[in-house]
C-alpha cells in the first residue's frame, strides 16, 4: 500500500490530482487497512485524509506480534509438509501449494496486522495516543 501511495504522490498531477489532498477510503478490512497506514513507518505526507467505513482499527484483537506470527507461520509450513532447513526449499514448497491447500492449512483464523516494533511500531490507537500517528 505504501508503494502505491508513493506512486500516486509522484504521478497524481499527471491525472489532475493534488498530492497534498489524497483521501484513502476503505470498507471493512479495507477500513482497518487505511487506519493502519497512519501507524506505518514511511507513511508521513503520503495522504491527507482517511475514511474508514466499518473497519475497526481500535481493537487489539486485529493485531499480533512477531513471535505469534512466526509460530503461526511455522504451523502452516508444517501442515503443508514444507519443513526444511533451507528457506529456499520452504519457499519453493509454499509457492507450489494450491490455493485450496493454503486455505485449509490456514484455517478460519483471520488475518492480523503484525506489530513489529520497527515498520509497524504501535497499534494505531496507541500511535495516536503517543503522537506518532501520521
Amino acid at each position: 500500500m505504501l508503494s502505491a501511495l508513493r506512486w500516486i504522490n509522484m504521478n497524481i498531477r499527471d491525472y489532475g490530482g493534488d498530492p497534498n489532498n489524497v483521501l484513502l477510503f476503505g470498507e471493512s478490512s479495507g477500513g482497518r487497512a487505511v487506519g493502519d497506514i497512519g501507524a506505518l513507518k514511511g507513511s508521513l505526507n503520503l495522504y491527507r485524509h482517511i475514511i474508514s467505513q466499518s473497519g475497526s482499527f481500535n481493537s487489539f484483537s486485529f493485531y499480533t506480534n512477531i513471535s505469534v506470527s512466526l509460530q503461526r507461520s511455522n504451523f502452516i509450513v508444517k501442515k503443508l509438509n514444507c519443513q526444511s532447513n533451507k528457506s529456499e526449499t520452504v519457499l519453493e514448497c509454499l509457492r507450489k501449494a494450491s490455493v485450496n491447500d493454503l486455505i485449509v492449512a490456514y484455517g478460519d483464523d483471520g488475518l492480523r496486522s503484525v506489530i513489529d516494533g520497527y515498520f509497524f511500531s504501535y497499534y494505531p490507537r496507541l500511535a495516536i495516543q503517543h503522537g506518532t500517528y501520521n
